[in-house]
């Protein structure tokens, strides 16, 4: 999202109430987050079966097991990405269909919203949705889909006019073993009026670059030609809000609540991200709901309905 310095201006004074002057705290935002390694047994292997009669599909081989301490050699820079998410392991395997070869892999991970969360973060905003879990897309010939703790992937390795049938159809046959969960809830939070399509993503860990800003959930929406993004954070502590607190008043261009957003008495902010444009967040019901890339002419109602919804 792109401002020029006189729209930036005028949306700052129009949401400003009063400088910001409270005491900066002592949490240190900059650190990375270290992730942590779940106790718990990979069982992807055993969701593999060894034929499946339905497509006439057989499996090549014994599957292979990746644990997390050795995640690195097998899936390389990408491992601290599936560490963050609490990646319990994967198996990795090759099934013969008709003439068709696919290679299918199983990931998993300590929960169901790890899972979708991690396979979100590769699915792009609109991608159409393939009916299986509580998410589903292609990225080129790779089928991606999340069954409770686990994501899916299969890739045909050949290519004939039923490869891709065929690798969606192993996609399907295998989630039907699995025992399916329902999206996280709570996205049932977010306002379903000009939700982007395919959007909702969920961070397990340093949303924004900020240490500790972890287990945030977001949605995109339309905002005139550009797109806000509505974002939730559980915080019974308290201590979330004032890890954003530290960002906003890092930029120098922190400013008080916007206006006529009914966050809890003083704990509304705005500010200027140098990158993302506006960004207002505030507390209601001990939860952090903010928008990023926030525009008053364009979705201040859509905002405000949504935080007074919060009783």
């Amino acid at each position: 999202m792109k401002y020029s310095i006189a729209q930036k201006s005028l949306l700052a004074i129009s949401l400003a109430l009063l400088i910001s002057c409270s005491k900066t705290s002592e949490l240190d935002i900059s650190q990375q987050s270290v992730p942590s390694v779940p106790l718990l047994q990979c069982t992807a292997a055993e969701r593999m079966p060894e034929s499946i009669e339905a497509i006439e599909a057989v499996r090549l081989g014994e599957p292979r097991t990746i644990l997390p301490d050795s995640a690195t050699a097998y899936v390389g820079e990408s491992a601290n990405l599936y560490r963050y998410y609490h990646f319990v392991g994967l198996a990795t395997t090759k099934y013969l269909i008709g003439s068709d070869t696919i290679e299918f892999e199983l990931a998993q991970f300590e929960t169901d919203v790890d899972a979708f969360g991690f396979a979100t973060s590769f699915r792009t905003n609109g991608a159409e949705y393939q009916g299986v879990g509580t998410a589903s897309f292609m990225i080129g010939k790779s089928f991606y889909a999340t069954i409770a703790d686990f994501v899916l992937t299969a890739a045909p390795l050949t290519e004939t006019e039923n490869s891709a049938t065929r690798t969606a159809e192993l996609v399907r046959e295998i989630s039907n073993l699995m025992e399916a969960t329902p999206p996280p809830a709570w996205y049932t939070f977010f306002p379903s009026r000009d939700q982007v399509s395919q959007s909702a993503r969920y961070y397990s860990y340093d949303y924004l670059g900020v240490n500790g800003l972890n287990k945030v959930y977001t949605i995109d929406y339309v905002a005139g030609e550009d797109t806000a993004t509505f974002f939730l954070v559980p915080d019974t502590s308290g201590q979330k809000f004032e890890r954003l607190k530290i960002l906003a008043e890092s930029t120098e261009r922190a400013i008080g609540s916007p206006k006529r957003m009914p966050y809890d008495t003083g704990l509304g902010m705005a500010f200027e991200h140098p990158d993302l444009g506006i960004i207002i967040f505030g507390v209601k019901q001990k939860k952090i709901l903010g928008v990023i890339g926030y525009d008053p002419r364009q979705i201040e109602s859509l905002v405000r309905g949504w935080i007074e919804g919060f009783k």
